[in-house]
């Protein structure tokens, strides 16, 4: 049984890196030059309206806008990855996607839309109270985001090697 420790490696680590990377390669769009401090400040601003509009549950976990500077989106000496606890990055996962599907326009922001949308599927997935192999199977995300197919499979729970991964009757090999 392959077992994954979901926090670490999808909340605080794909799902971060991924959102960091999304939010670094936005801000030049955002605001009315390319620099990117200013294109911070419409970034929060974003932040604070999708956080009114989205009213605190006791399972959401905001960003402290107080705590949010641009070395939380890219460190200093590092790739972007946001910096956040993994409920905060799990809860900006929606406000991530929309601001990549409004951010659409042209061929990179169409793959960052793109990419954000099948993390997203993942988690949607992860979500569900029974998966099936055959969920899997028919998840459209699949084909332009293989490198996620191992999390789709640890969220189902479902025992695999590569040879199980390729070929024969995958029903009958994981024991579904």
């Amino acid at each position: 049984m392959v077992k994954c420790d979901w926090m670490h490696a999808a909340d605080m680590g794909i799902l971060s890196y991924e959102l960091g990377e999304l939010w670094w390669s936005c801000l030049p769009e955002l605001g009315a030059t390319t620099a990117r401090a200013e294109g911070f400040k419409v970034l929060k601003d974003k932040l604070k309206r999708h956080y009114r509009s989205h009213p605190r549950s006791r399972t959401m976990s905001k960003v402290p806008m107080k705590r949010l500077t641009l070395t939380k989106v890219k460190p200093r000496d590092g790739n972007p990855k946001l910096k956040a606890k993994a409920a905060q990055t799990r809860h900006l996962l929606d406000f991530s996607r929309e601001l990549a599907e409004e951010l659409r326009g042209n061929a990179h922001g169409e793959n960052r839309f793109q990419s954000i949308s099948a993390l997203k599927e993942i988690y949607d997935l992860a979500n569900q109270d029974t998966l099936t192999f055959e969920d899997l199977q028919r998840w459209r995300g699949l084909a332009v985001m293989h490198m996620y197919l191992p999390f789709a499979i640890i969220i189902a729970g479902l025992e695999f090697s590569s040879s199980q991964t390729n070929h024969g009757n995958r029903n009958k090999e994981v024991g579904l």
